[in-house]
């Protein structure tokens, strides 16, 4: 993807969107953020979803609030880079 295509406000994928038991998982559409000082935007074209992801979705690891989108194994493109 280069510069001149739109980076999306929301992205589609799974996850949960209840409190700390957050299974089942379900569809969820998450808002992009911009990167921050020391992240990249990816573009995903595939991610994983294990057994260990949906494990930490049931001890609310990190804390995290819904929705929260699965899938730390992925691949995809860099889409944006914060100027530091």
């Amino acid at each position: 993807m280069n510069q001149t295509q739109m980076i999306p406000e929301t992205f589609l994928g799974v996850g949960y969107t209840r409190g700390r038991a957050g299974l089942p998982l379900e569809a969820v559409r998450v808002p992009v953020r911009d990167p921050a000082a020391d992240q990249v935007l990816i573009r995903i074209a595939a991610s994983s979803l294990n057994p260990l992801e949906y494990k930490l979705v049931d001890l609310n690891f990190m804390g995290r609030t819904p929705p929260v989108g699965l899938g730390l194994g992925l691949a995809g493109v860099v889409v944006a880079v914060a100027m530091v």
